[in-house]
């Protein structure tokens, strides 16, 4: 998802180095590779790639779930907040009871 949020700032105007910032990037560097990958490829270009950083450690059907519950508009009476943070996903997902890490709610994506 950082990717991705990074691709959405630069789209909002922002500068390379403050989307960067905003998505987790260490440097613009990466966010202006990133943005010429997209111009070529389109979507493809922020799948994940051989060789780039740590293996996925939860399966697709486990990233699914992540993603699908971070979709979703937490119920405030539900949830207990309005708003998602990582912690406040994590819980919903199934947590640490359910093996996933508070960095696993983090990475997805």
């Amino acid at each position: 998802m950082a990717r991705a949020r990074g691709l959405l700032a630069v789209a909002a105007g922002q500068t390379y180095a403050q989307a960067a910032r905003a998505s987790g990037h260490r440097s613009y560097q990466a966010i202006s590779q990133l943005v010429s990958r997209f111009n070529q490829e389109g979507l493809p270009a922020i799948a994940r790639r051989p060789g780039g950083g740590a293996p996925p450690r939860y399966g697709t059907a486990a990233q699914a779930r992540i993603l699908a519950r971070a979709r979703q508009a937490p119920d405030p009476e539900q949830d207990g907040t309005a708003t998602w943070s990582v912690s406040t996903s994590n819980a919903p997902c199934g947590g640490k009871a359910r093996g996933w890490s508070r960095s696993a709610v983090s990475r997805s994506g």
